[in-house]
């Protein structure tokens, strides 16, 4: 899984969609519908790549969902993109916290 590059702003009908499949992937998080929330936030990502708190909302729903390395590149994705952000340090500190807690749940090599 990756994220293509932002090429610009979206058109107002991109943006309208996003705003849609936010507000149904919101609904179906709220309902612990992880999976369906993924897709819903991901589709609209892919419409307006510029609405960049939407890689936060995936790596939670990713997170919930038990998919760890997602999470972390929506995180990783999330600082490229707005490296400025004045929570980028405990951005970073959660990615840490996922891989220690990753390799900590490992299985012992065989």
């Amino acid at each position: 899984m990756t994220y293509k590059a932002c090429g610009g702003n979206p058109s107002k009908a991109d943006e309208d969609a996003a705003k849609g499949l936010f507000q149904a992937g919101k609904t179906a998080y709220n309902e612990a519908d992880y999976p369906r929330a993924i897709q819903y936030w991901r589709d609209a990502f892919e419409r307006d790549c510029t609405a960049v708190l939407l890689l936060q909302n995936l790596a939670n729903a990713y997170e919930k969902s038990g998919n760890i390395d997602a999470a972390i590149l929506s995180l990783e994705t999330y600082l490229k993109r707005k490296p400025d952000d004045a929570e980028a340090p405990t951005i970073q500190k959660r990615i840490e916290n996922m891989r220690r807690l990753k390799k900590d749940t490992a299985p012992p090599p065989a």
